[in-house]
């Protein structure tokens, strides 16, 4: 009988052991293909928020945010009509026309970084592009936390670019107050 408990608590040690060390459910690849394949994320409402970095997750809401309150104070300006501060275009691709279709060329994982080159189409433009995608390890998941952009571009990154958009708007809120 002490034999059996005995190999029974060294199953469930090894069990145990085997659970904590297990790699994440998803690959960035996974986590790549569920944001790309809906059009134009960064408008998608239902995109799940566990897939990106808090950082990302936070410009993305702030952005928003910004273009949001942009409509308001344009609204309630002496020239409602101007045009309020938009994030217009792909900005998860580098081609502002967006992608129809992409597909991972390579995958190279450093620690708590995954690197994936992405070829993205646009069947309409008839243009091929690469872009470079970072993911960052989160907890046992892989978070979608930047693109960097292959092809000519006003910014370097999509975290440049949302932050950029931000302080615009921050910007024009403080313009607004002025006048």
């Amino acid at each position: 009988m002490k034999l059996f408990k005995r190999s029974l608590f060294l199953i469930a040690i090894s069990l145990m052991m085997g659970a904590c060390s297990q790699k994440p459910a998803e690959s960035p690849a996974d986590v790549v293909q569920k944001i790309f394949s809906a059009p134009n994320p960064f408008r998608n409402e239902k995109l799940d928020s566990a897939l990106f970095s808090k950082n990302l997750y936070q410009l993305i809401t702030q952005s928003k945010q910004t273009e949001q309150k942009s409509r308001e104070t344009i609204r309630m300006s002496h020239a409602p009509t101007d045009k309020p501060l938009l994030i217009e275009g792909e900005v998860f691709a580098s081609l502002y026309e967006g992608y129809t279709g992409f597909k991972v060329l390579t995958e190279e994982v450093i620690k708590d970084t995954a690197l994936l080159s992405i070829e993205f189409t646009n069947q309409s433009y008839q243009q091929v592009w690469t872009d470079t995608v970072r993911l960052i390890a989160v907890g046992g998941s892989w978070k979608f936390d930047n693109v960097i952009y292959g092809k000519a571009s006003s910014q370097l990154d999509l975290q440049q670019l949302l932050q950029a958009f931000v302080a615009a708007g921050q910007q024009e809120q403080l313009n607004s107050t002025i006048n």
